[in-house]
């Protein structure tokens, strides 16, 4: 009797494990549908399509001055020693990229960041535009100082005169170049 009663469990159990396994599969449709939940990806903004620009170039008159500079503007100008001649200054000359030729004074080229620090300082107590540019050239990399930029190569050379008596140094005059980045 123990004999079938051991056969029996061991058939019920059978019996629901089987049960447990296939019951949830006959009973889960593949076409059930889920419920959906709430995306967290935002909708693709709308960007507005802008009309092409239209290039314009400016109307330039015969006689006639570029630039306007106002009376406090002169006044500076001439304090500094500025060549301002009835209020206007000399006309820009642009590049090929259209943008205004501009003219900077080289003082030195140091192997040295420090030297090139110390009279970077010096120009800059003294009231001048100054500035360092690494240039690559040699075995290794210089540290330029300069003064600048102007527009006219005029005004650069009267700086280059100005230094010459302060500092006791020739710069050398070159063309601006902006920095690329």
């Amino acid at each position: 009797m123990k004999q079938s009663i051991r056969r029996g469990i061991f058939f019920t159990v059978f019996v629901v494990a089987l049960g447990l396994i296939f019951l949830p599969i006959i009973f889960d449709a593949e076409d059930t549908v889920q419920p959906q939940l709430p995306s967290r990806i935002p909708s693709p903004p709308v960007v507005p399509v802008l009309p092409e620009p239209v290039q314009s170039r400016p109307v330039i008159l015969a006689n006639t001055p570029a630039i306007n500079v106002p009376a406090e503007a002169r006044e500076v100008e001439n304090a500094r020693g500025g060549n301002a001649v009835d209020g206007w200054r000399e006309i820009p000359i642009l590049d090929e990229r259209g943008l205004p030729r501009g003219w900077s004074l080289r003082l030195g080229l140091f192997a040295d960041a420090e030297e090139a620090r110390q009279l970077l300082a010096q120009l800059l107590q003294a009231g001048y535009r100054a500035y360092i540019r690494e240039q690559q050239t040699g075995p290794g990399p210089l540290n330029a100082v300069l003064v600048g930029p102007w527009l006219g190569r005029d005004t650069a050379q009267e700086y280059q005169g100005r230094l010459a008596r302060e500092f006791g140094i020739t710069g050398v005059i070159l063309p601006f170049e902006l920095q690329r980045f």
